[in-house]
């Protein structure tokens, strides 16, 4: 929400603790949100080369686990950023 309201570089710290936070955890569903989260705010930010590999990896933590819904969430968001 931070960083839709122009407030990037706040929105930026706040999602990377969350994306440290998670690290410890082995829940998927905490880890990989997290990720795309980050990645939003740095496509937000114009920085897409830092963003697809946030990307990169919830999708590789999906496909992991099997979720193919958000697996494909995860594909889209890395196609949005590549265009």
């Amino acid at each position: 929400m931070l960083a839709r309201r122009g407030e990037c570089q706040v929105g930026e710290a706040l999602a990377r603790q969350a994306v440290a936070l998670s690290r410890d955890s082995d829940y998927v569903n905490f880890r990989a949100p997290a990720l795309l989260a980050l990645a939003e705010v740095l496509t937000l930010a114009e920085k897409p080369t830092e963003a697809a590999p946030a990307v990169e990896e919830a999708l590789a933590l999906y496909e992991e686990k099997g979720n193919v819904v958000m697996a494909e969430r995860a594909r889209s968001q890395l196609a949005e950023i590549a265009a």
